[in-house]
């Protein structure tokens, strides 16, 4: 028994191939924790499998199903586009046809392929690190945009004040903000070049 297993974000599409060449299952599967149980359990009921093809050579899922003894070979988007072409010229993309051309191909062609390493326990531990600090960089990017955004739109001074140097960087936000008041010299105000909208809301109709 061979199996295909094309990886989402949200899901995963199991296909199931007999050495005949025939569809024994085909199965969506949630990426939360009942759903990788379902996943385990359907897997350990049609052991033992030859192996398992996916497109993804590291995460959470590859983890798993190595710690479950299941042998994975990691395929690369690029043959699998063009082994898709074998089997359907139409781009569209089918999850169900993905994960068909996956264990088909690995029927086939798996005595040439080499099969993916189980990383040591240390190896694991750095990955998962890694994605963790990946997710935090990924949410402060996105957060350092939205701010800059809206500070474009509504406050644009406010920008040059706190030296945004650009996406993905820190601003330098200075150890002491200028009070908006005049001061005793009376001086000029310190938001004097902050831009402000003339009306935010508008109070009759358009």
């Amino acid at each position: 028994m061979f199996a295909g297993l094309d990886w989402g974000e949200s899901h995963h599409q199991l296909c199931l191939v007999h050495k005949a060449g025939h569809v024994v299952h085909q199965g969506r599967y949630t990426h939360t924790a009942d759903g990788l149980e379902r996943l385990d359990r359907h897997l350990h009921r049609h052991a033992p499998l030859m192996g398992i093809a996916i497109e993804r050579g590291e995460g959470l899922l590859v983890e798993r199903l190595q710690a479950a003894d299941h042998t994975l070979y990691c395929v690369s988007p690029k043959v699998s586009a063009r082994a898709r072409e074998r089997y359907r010229m139409a781009p569209k993309k089918d999850d169900a046809f993905d994960a068909f051309v996956l264990a088909d191909s690995l029927c086939h062609e798996f005595r040439h392929w080499r099969p993916l390493p189980v990383a040591s326990p240390q190896l694991a531990e750095l990955r998962a690190v890694i994605r963790d600090r990946e997710r935090v960089v990924w949410n402060q990017r996105d957060l350092e945009n939205q701010l800059r955004a809206i500070l474009q739109s509504y406050h644009p001074a406010v920008l040059h004040l706190f030296l945004f140097p650009g996406p993905g960087h820190q601003p330098a936000i200075p150890e002491r903000l200028p009070h908006a008041r005049a001061g005793p010299s009376g001086g000029a105000r310190a938001d004097e070049g902050v831009h402000r909208p003339s009306r935010v809301f508008r109070t009759h109709p358009i």
